[in-house]
């Protein structure tokens, strides 16, 4: 079954209640695309992209991550190349998603698969993850910190 699902995390507030605003006045937003065949890595990584502070919109299938790719605009991404069905349609996806500008894309990819490594870094991704399992919350968590970082750093310039 094909699912689509918008995680929002509690809206970022300053003390006297007010969204947090961004330097040009508009509420900030942080969306997350995460894109995967397998319902339990979804969700490590949407609930790890929301502990961190992000908005999360969850694709079980392409044509949904897609049109949500078309109507959101996303600073980070997730796509989980490692099932098997499909991989040639998850690369063309990967392909159109760096296009985009300001916009972080991580592989989650097979271990041990250089070629795969090899053809997502020349693609341009942010990140090359191979072997990602449930257990690496923590450290998809601490990425999702750090993207936020590069992306502030990426507005001030």
């Amino acid at each position: 079954m094909n699912e689509v699902r918008t995680q929002t995390r509690p809206p970022s507030v300053q003390a006297d209640g007010r969204p947090t605003e961004s330097h040009a006045g508009e509420v900030t937003t942080h969306q997350c695309l995460v894109v995967s065949f397998s319902h339990d890595l979804r969700e490590m990584i949407s609930n790890a992209a929301n502990d961190t502070g992000w908005d999360t919109v969850v694709c079980s299938d392409i044509q949904n991550a897609l049109a949500a790719f078309r109507r959101t605009n996303f600073q980070i991404g997730f796509v989980d190349l490692n099932s098997d069905t499909n991989s040639d349609e998850l690369r063309q996806l990967c392909q159109q998603l760096v296009t985009e500008e300001k916009f972080l894309l991580a592989v989650c990819g097979h271990e041990n698969d250089c070629s795969e490594e090899i053809w997502a870094r020349q693609l341009g991704v942010w990140l090359y993850l191979p072997g990602v399992e449930l257990e690496h919350a923590a450290d998809i968590g601490a990425l999702c910190e750090q993207a936020h970082v590069i992306l502030a750093a990426e507005a001030q310039r």
